[in-house]
């Protein structure tokens, strides 16, 4: 009998350490490695977003109908480390996502004020753009995302025009 509750105790406790080689080591992990899920997923995207973008805050977003092709979520986000919100996040219908960052070398802050609108594959967007210390000027912009050949990266194309509101 101690002999089957040797081997028993043997095979628990081999058991045990076998388990912990297949854990994640969560000290080890890419803080750069995100999720596939989160990134691909809608309601993931967004809640997720700080956690898997943690040089931004998502400030506002707007999420997509079929109609809105190729875009599933646009994101607005504050930029941190460049103190400047006009940042633009996407979620495309590929699962693929890109970013791009208009008014690239000033301060810029979303207009949450105007919204953020999604018309067809469209995203308008405005912002105040600093020209001079304390003032600024409005920006209006209109981003139209297309899907194209695989030429490109992920194979999408953004189109920007800028109009500066009258005041």
């Amino acid at each position: 009998m101690k002999f089957k509750n040797r081997i028993f105790l043997t095979l628990i406790v081999f058991m045990v350490l076998l388990n912990g080689c297949f854990k994640k080591d969560k000290e080890n992990e890419d803080p750069n490695q995100h999720d596939i899920q989160y990134e691909t997923d809608v309601d993931g995207f967004i809640d997720n977003f700080n956690d898997n973008h943690p040089g931004y805050e998502l400030l506002d977003y707007l999420i997509a109908t079929e109609n809105n092709a190729p875009i599933k979520v646009v994101v607005v986000a504050f930029d941190k480390e460049k103190n400047s919100s006009a940042n633009l996040f996407f979620l495309f219908d590929n699962n693929h996502w890109g970013n791009i960052s208009l008014a690239e070398n000033t301060h810029a802050y979303y207009r949450q004020e105007d919204g953020l609108r999604l018309e067809k594959n469209v995203v308008f967007f405005s912002a105040n753009l600093e020209i001079s210390y304390g003032e600024y000027e409005i920006y209006d912009f209109q981003i139209t995302v297309n899907s194209i050949d695989d030429s490109q990266p992920y194979g999408i194309n953004y189109t920007s025009t800028e109009t500066i509101r009258q005041k």
